[in-house]
């Protein structure tokens, strides 16, 4: 017996509503969303390397500002995390440094670093660092 999929607003924890346009942000799959209301930890990782280009990082950080500002951000709420990459990668900040969603969405400006692409390598910081246990409220 195959197991049985929940629907995709169910496993995002968002209810759908929202449209993010394709237009304003060309390199993301456009969906509907609204306000998440339930509490997650949630960490971004934003492509920061030449390839990106530097257009289209300001982009990348237009809808990561947008994204943050559906979140219930706090203690007790969702958290948000943010490192960028290209040929090292930076924790911007990490799961417990905000405490409300007004902050989080200032804090999200980063310089364009450019170089080349270490996805793997953001992804294991993303594991190793930014999902540790003392990054988590208790």
């Amino acid at each position: 017996m195959l197991p049985v999929l929940m629907p995709v607003q169910e496993f995002l924890f968002c209810s759908v509503h929202g449209l993010i346009s394709p237009q304003s942000f060309p390199f993301a799959v456009a969906f509907n969303l609204t306000e998440c209301r339930q509490p997650a930890d949630i960490a971004l990782a934003i492509d920061s390397s030449s390839s990106i280009g530097d257009a289209k990082y300001n982009q990348l950080l237009e809808f990561s500002r947008y994204f943050a500002s559906l979140l219930n951000i706090g203690p007790g709420g969702s958290q948000l995390a943010v490192e960028t990459y290209a040929d090292t990668n930076t924790v911007r900040f990490q799961l417990n440094k905000f405490n409300n969603k007004s902050d989080v969405v200032v804090a999200i400006s980063f310089p364009f670093m450019t170089g080349k692409t270490m996805t793997a390598q953001a992804l294991k910081t993303m594991r190793q660092v930014i999902f540790s246990r003392e990054c988590f409220f208790i």
